[in-house]
C-alpha cells in the first residue's frame, strides 16, 4: 500500500515538473498547485526534493510559507536555494471570476514570526525578507512582531525576534518604529533612569508605547486602545534625564498619542523642556488630536490664564522659533530665546541639548 502511495506522489511530482515547464520562459513565476497535489507536498519532504532536483519551480503559492510555518529549515533552505521568492504571498482575488487583485494572504515571514522561529527569521531576513510587507489585514511582519510581543511580554522567543526586527528597521530607514509594551515594564523604565539606560545599551527601541494591561488579554481589542509614548509622558513630567536617553537613543520626537511631546512639555508651562525639544527639531506644526499645533496649543494655554508669566514665555518663544523658522527655513541650537526673558529666567534650570546619534 505505501509503495503504491509513493508511486502516486511521483507521478503528481512528474506532472509538477511538466506544468513547471511551461513556464520555464517566464522563469519562476509563481504558480498555483491543485490542493490535492498541494497536500502531497507539504506532507511528505522527499516528494518535494524530487520535485526540485527535476528543475521544478520553487514559487509555488504558500508552499515556502507552509514549510517556514513546520520550521522545516532543510526544505525551507533547499526551496531558497531553488530560487523561491521568499516574499511571495498568495494574491486575493474578488471572486466574481475578475483577476484584480484585491490582497494578498501572509507572507513567508509572517509564518516564521507566528510560529515564534527565531532562527526561520534570521534565515528569511537575510535572504531579503520584506519587513514591511502586509497582509490581508494590512498589517506588516514588523508590526506582527511588535504586537505578538507585547501580548506576551514574557515569551524571550517573540521579543528576540521583536528587537532582531526593530533594529533591521533602523539600519534600513534611520528611524524606529512604534514599539508597544505592558504597563508595568513601561512604568519599572519609566522610573529607573539606570534599566532605561540598559535597554537602550542594548539596543532596545526607544519609541516606546505603553498601553492599558488588559490589553494584552484580545489581541484585536489592543489595538484600539488608548497608548501613551515615553517620550511624551517623561517631556510633560520634565523628566530631563530621560528625554535626553531617548533622544540620544534616536528616539521619534514627535511621537505620542493624541498629542506631541512638545504639546505636553506646553501643558506643563516646562520653558526648558520646550526648549530641549524644539532645538533637537520637534515640529512646532504637528497638531494634536484636536488640530491644534503647539504654537497655537501655546496661544490657547495663554488666553486662559493670561497672567500667567510662563505661559507668556512659552508662547513668546514659540513665536520667535515661527518667525526664525520662516526666515531661515532650518533650526539649529542657536534658536532665540524667549523675548525679554534670559535663559534661566522662569524657565528653570537649563539642561544641555541632545543631540540624537544614528547607530552603526
Amino acid at each position: 500500500m505505501k509503495l503504491i502511495k509513493k508511486l502516486e506522489l511521483m507521478i503528481i511530482v512528474c506532472v509538477c515538473i511538466k506544468g513547471s515547464l511551461i513556464f520555464a520562459s517566464q522563469a519562476l513565476t509563481p504558480i498555483f498547485m491543485p490542493d490535492e497535489q498541494f497536500k502531497s507536498f507539504v506532507n511528505d519532504d522527499d516528494v518535494v526534493k524530487a520535485y526540485l532536483d527535476g528543475g521544478g519551480n520553487p514559487n509555488i503559492y504558500n508552499l515556502l510559507g507552509r514549510f517556514v510555518y513546520k520550521n522545516n529549515f532543510e526544505i525551507v533552505t533547499r526551496l531558497i536555494s531553488a530560487g523561491a521568492d521568499v516574499n511571495l504571498a498568495q494574491p486575493l482575488y474578488p471572486g466574481d471570476g475578475t483577476k484584480k487583485i484585491i490582497g494578498y494572504y501572509s507572507s513567508p515571514l509572517h509564518a516564521a514570526i507566528k510560529s515564534k522561529s527565531l532562527d526561520m527569521v534570521k534565515l528569511l531576513v537575510e535572504h531579503g525578507a520584506n519587513i514591511y510587507k502586509g497582509d490581508l489585514q494590512c498589517q506588516t511582519a514588523i508590526d506582527l512582531a511588535i504586537t505578538q510581543s507585547s501580548m506576551h511580554a514574557n515569551d524571550l522567543n517573540r521579543l528576540e525576534i521583536k528587537k532582531i526586527l526593530e533594529n533591521l528597521s533602523f539600519q534600513q530607514t534611520g528611524k524606529w518604529p512604534v514599539n508597544s509594551i505592558p504597563k508595568i515594564q513601561f512604568d519599572r523604565l519609566l522610573n529607573d533612569n539606570g534599566a532605561l539606560k540598559a535597554y537602550v545599551e542594548e539596543g532596545g527601541n526607544p519609541n516606546i508605547l505603553m498601553m492599558p494591561q488588559e490589553a494584552y488579554l484580545d489581541e484585536e481589542a489592543c489595538l484600539d486602545l488608548n497608548m501613551f509614548g515615553m517620550l511624551q509622558i517623561a517631556a510633560g513630567d520634565d523628566k530631563f534625564d530621560i528625554v535626553t536617553l531617548l533622544l540620544n537613543a534616536g528616539a521619534d520626537i514627535d511621537l505620542g498619542y493624541n498629542a506631541t511631546p512638545l504639546h505636553d512639555a506646553i501643558a506643563n508651562e516646562s520653558l526648558s523642556m520646550v526648549k530641549l525639544l524644539v532645538t533637537n527639531g520637534a515640529d512646532v506644526n504637528k497638531q494634536n488630536m484636536c488640530g491644534q499645533s503647539s504654537i497655537e496649543f501655546a496661544n490657547i494655554k495663554l488666553q486662559e490664564d493670561p497672567e500667567n508669566q510662563k505661559r507668556l514665555a512659552i508662547k513668546s518663544y514659540l513665536d520667535e522659533v515661527d518667525a526664525y523658522s520662516i526666515v531661515s527655513n532650518t533650526f539649529t541650537d542657536e534658536i532665540p530665546t524667549a523675548i525679554g526673558y534670559p535663559n534661566n529666567e522662569l524657565g528653570g534650570t537649563q539642561y544641555p541639548v541632545a543631540h540624537a546619534e544614528v547607530r552603526p
